[in-house]
C-alpha cells in the first residue's frame, strides 16, 4: 500500500510541476505584456526593413541589359535592432505608465505601416528615432533624479543661509524639475508621436491592413527574389 501511495504521489508531482511551470510562464507573460508587445512589433518592423531594402536595391533593366546590382545596406535593420535593444532595458524597467505608453508607440507604428504603405520609409525611420528619443528622455529622467537627490543642503546653506531653508528650496526645485521631466515622459513624447502618426494616416489614402498583413506573411513564407 505504501508503495502505491508513493507511486501515486510521484505521478501527481510529475503532473503538478509542469502545470505550475506553465502557470508561472503565463503569469510572467501577463506581467510583462508591454515588453512582449514591443518585442513583437520590433520583429515586425524588421520585416518592413527587409521590404524597403529590396525596394532600394531594385533597379529596372534597360535595353534588354541586366539591371545593375546595387550594394545592400543594412542600416534599416541595424537601427531597428539598436532601437529595440535600447527600449527593452530602458523603457520596460520604468514603472507604469511608461512601458505601456512605449508599447502603444510600437503598436501605432506597425498600424501606420500597414495602413499607409506609401509612407513606410519615412514612418519607419522616424518611428525608430522617436522611440530612441523617448529612451533618451527616460535616461535623462534617471540622471536628473540622481543629481537632484545628491544635492547636499549643508553645502547650499553657505549660499542660501540656513540648512532648513536650503532643504526647502532643494526639495521644491527637485519637485519642479522632476514634474517637468515626468510630463515629457508621460505625455509630451508619446502624445506628440501619436499625433504625428495620426496626421500621416489621415493625410494619405489608407489600405486594408489585413490585406497588407497577408502580403507580408506571404513574403515571409515564400521569400521571393
Amino acid at each position: 500500500m505504501d508503495t502505491l501511495v508513493a507511486a501515486g504521489q510521484f505521478l501527481l508531482n510529475l503532473l503538478i510541476l509542469p502545470v505550475n511551470g506553465l502557470l508561472e510562464i503565463m503569469y510572467q507573460a501577463v506581467g510583462h505584456w508591454a515588453a512582449l508587445i514591443s518585442l513583437a512589433c520590433g520583429l515586425v518592423m524588421l520585416v518592413f526593413d527587409r521590404i524597403l531594402q529590396r525596394i532600394e536595391i531594385a533597379a529596372p533593366s534597360r535595353q534588354n541589359q541586366k539591371p545593375p546590382m546595387n550594394m545592400v545596406s543594412r542600416r534599416h535593420q541595424l537601427l531597428s535592432i539598436i532601437t529595440l535593444l535600447a527600449w527593452l532595458p530602458i523603457g520596460v524597467t520604468f514603472p507604469t505608465p511608461v512601458p505601456q505608453l512605449g508599447a502603444v508607440m510600437w503598436l501605432l507604428t506597425v498600424l501606420a505601416l500597414l495602413l499607409v504603405p506609401t509612407e513606410q520609409f519615412k514612418t519607419l525611420w522616424r518611428a525608430k528615432t522617436a522611440i530612441l528619443a523617448y529612451c533618451g528622455v527616460l535616461v535623462a529622467f534617471r540622471v536628473i533624479a540622481a543629481w537632484t537627490l545628491s544635492a547636499d543642503p549643508r553645502e547650499w546653506a553657505a549660499i542660501i543661509g540656513t540648512v532648513g531653508e536650503a532643504q526647502r528650496i532643494i526639495a521644491s526645485g527637485r519637485s519642479i524639475i522632476l514634474s517637468i521631466v515626468s510630463y515629457a515622459a508621460w505625455f509630451v513624447v508619446p502624445a506628440g508621436y501619436a499625433m504625428y502618426l495620426f496626421q500621416k494616416m489621415t493625410a494619405h489614402p489608407m489600405v486594408n491592413p489585413l490585406a497588407r498583413a497577408g502580403e507580408i506573411a506571404w513574403l515571409i513564407r515564400q521569400r521571393p527574389d
